[in-house]
This record gives C-alpha cells, sequence and structure tokens, in this order.
C-alpha cells in the first residue's frame, strides 16, 4: 500500500483530525485514509455519528465568578410573568 504525506499541514488542522479520529474511535492515519476512501463516491464514507445529548462535557469549565454570573443572569427565568400564573 503506498504511503501518502501531506504538506503544509498546520497544527490547528493536525489538532482538529486528532480530535475527530479521537471522538469516532479511531487514529488519524485510519480516519483521514477512511474518509479518502469515500471521497470519490456519491454517498461519501460511512461515518459513524455519536450523539450527545447531555452538558457533561461543560461539567467543571467554569470559574466560580462565571457560575454565580450564570445563575445571577438567568435567575429572572425561574419566575413566572403575573399575567401567566394560575
Amino acid at each position: 500500500m503506498p504511503t501518502l504525506g501531506i504538506r503544509g499541514l498546520g497544527e490547528r488542522a493536525t489538532t482538529r483530525l486528532e480530535r475527530q479520529a479521537d471522538r469516532e474511535g479511531s487514529n488519524v492515519n485510519a480516519w483521514v485514509a477512511r474518509i479518502l476512501a469515500g471521497a470519490g463516491s456519491r454517498s461519501g464514507p460511512a461515518r459513524k455519528r455519536r450523539v450527545i445529548d447531555d452538558l457533561d462535557a461543560l461539567a467543571g469549565t467554569w470559574s466560580a465568578s462565571q457560575a454565580r454570573a450564570f445563575a445571577r443572569d438567568t435567575s429572572p427565568f425561574s419566575e413566572v410573568a403575573p399575567g401567566l400564573r394560575g
């Protein structure tokens, strides 16, 4: 199998490739090979999608002052408008 090198790929692009491959449970080489193999097809490569339906990735990422600001700024959302009370 031939080896393919890519010159001029910046650090940001490399990091994005590594993260995408990691999200899909693969290494960069295998992930890129799979993408390129499907590049000529109409439907493209089969992609394994991971559905994230929670906010766990955000847990612990705010500072205490950011958390207080968020609580302060969203506190009005817990109040019911007088005309809507039952």
